[in-house]
């Protein structure tokens, strides 16, 4: 496997879309020839300079403050800035990430983890964009501006290298499990009617050890007396039937956790790069089918039928999209779709799908929590709210000030009514978007 085939799987793993991961390359490609050893000023046929700094760095004949001040850049994307004024850098934050790991500094494996560090936590805004990315130059632009800064923002050569890498990479692999696609995660949905429902679950098989840990950690979820005789079935929650696609090599085996991946329904929504309500829901079997108040997830198979773990007393079972409170669609960015143009077709009128109607209740100062907990969550994926979710306790499903001041300052960035409470405006604001 080529190193760039290699970067573009460690990419595509990350939850990018297809068009991100080329951006990034296209971006890397000018930056550093796509080779994490790169050293800058390095032009030699067989990088004698990038392979000498890159042996002084691990055996310590470079130090910490050596490498993070030396102005020259290195890696995939050419770390280089140092702020005198604080001490602080990209550079040294990469040394430091990379002596917290086992692995060499130069491995695309570490780089390419500590660079979505980076995206995820640093360019937030940017991350959210290429989460949706499906314009290759812009994204291509973006990352040029906004991730590396270079001083020459060559952005059509590196569109130019985006588009004859596109040639060379393919979705054959993603994290190290087959590639991930629309269709697949509808047949393995399929694959699991008729088995049994168990919440925290995502294809594991029953035995007695797994219902021991899962009544410990659940106990409310595990008051039937019919679990043992579902011992030696494959067994999934709602959101388990989608990560259990994503851990499983097939319908069959056993899932490979992991857990970065690990989300609840709303963490699985805020993956969709993707996404709206049904009356625009395309025709595209492996869409993920949403219950406004973020309770309950589905997969679409087409025809206008939806596969769901429904519940102990259901199990794992096969409904018509319409006639469930099925509310918005989206498509995890880490699965790729062969999408169609023309949305679902039912005896149903898309029409009375168009103003949502959310079961979520109305909440204001004071209130507590599960809803108020799905609130500060979604308020977290919005720049204008997040500081101040952050500096009042995070997620605790508490309404307290600090989340009313959120509150009121999404509804003022978003142009709604201004009053500091979370109604089917907010609620709907906020899922939809």
């Amino acid at each position: 496997m080529s190193t760039i085939q290699q970067i573009y799987e460690l990419l595509r793993a990350e939850g990018l879309p297809r068009t991100a991961c080329l951006a990034f390359l296209g971006n890397w490609e000018k930056e550093s020839g796509n080779e994490p050893n790169r050293l800058q000023g390095d032009y030699s046929s067989f990088r004698t300079l990038s392979k000498q700094y890159t042996a002084a760095i691990m055996d310590g004949s470079i130090s910490r403050q050596q490498f993070m001040t030396d102005s020259k850049g290195y890696g995939l994307a050419q770390w280089t800035h140092h702020d005198f004024s604080t001490g602080k850098g990209r550079k040294q934050a990469l040394y430091d990430y990379w002596k917290q790991s086992s692995m060499s500094i130069d491995n695309p494996v570490l780089q390419v983890s500590f660079a979505m560090k980076e995206l995820k936590e640093d360019f937030h805004s940017l991350y959210e964009y290429l989460l949706k990315a499906d314009d290759l130059y812009n994204s291509v632009s973006r990352i040029c501006y906004v991730f590396e800064n270079p001083a020459v923002k060559n952005v059509q050569d590196r569109y130019k290298a985006a588009l004859e890498i596109a040639r060379l990479v393919s979705d054959t692999k993603q994290g190290g499990n087959s590639m991930k696609t629309g269709k697949g995660l509808a047949e393995y949905a399929i694959a699991q009617l008729g088995k049994p429902y168990w919440w925290g679950t995502y294809g594991q098989t029953a035995t007695a050890s797994l219902l021991a840990g899962k009544k410990s950690q659940y106990p409310d979820s595990y008051q039937a007396n019919d679990f043992q005789s579902q011992f030696g079935k494959k067994v999934h929650d709602c959101v388990g039937l989608i990560k259990g696609y994503r851990w499983c090599d097939t319908p069959e085996s056993e899932p490979k956790y992991v857990a970065s991946q690990d989300v609840a329904v709303h963490g699985l929504y805020t993956q969709c790069g993707k996404k709206g309500t049904l009356s625009n829901m395309p025709d595209i079997a492996g869409i993920c089918v949403f219950q406004a108040n973020m309770g309950h997830v589905g997969v679409y198979i087409g025809n206008g039928y939806v596969v769901e773990a429904m519940g102990h007393a259901y199990g794992v079972v096969k409904t018509q999209l319409y006639n469930r409170n099925w509310a918005l669609w989206g498509m995890p960015s880490w699965i790729t779709y062969d999408e169609a143009t023309q949305p679902t077709q039912s005896s149903t009128p898309a029409q009375q799908f168009k103003t949502m109607k959310t079961d979520l209740p109305l909440l204001k100062l004071g209130a507590k929590g599960i809803p108020v907990r799905k609130l500060q969550h979604l308020l977290l994926l919005e720049e204008s709210c997040k500081k101040l979710i952050e500096s009042s306790g995070g997620v605790d499903g508490e309404y307290g000030q600090g989340t009313k001041d959120a509150v009121i300052a999404y509804q003022k960035d978003k142009n709604l009514h201004v009053d500091g409470e979370t109604g089917a405006e907010v609620w709907e604001s906020l899922i939809t978007k």
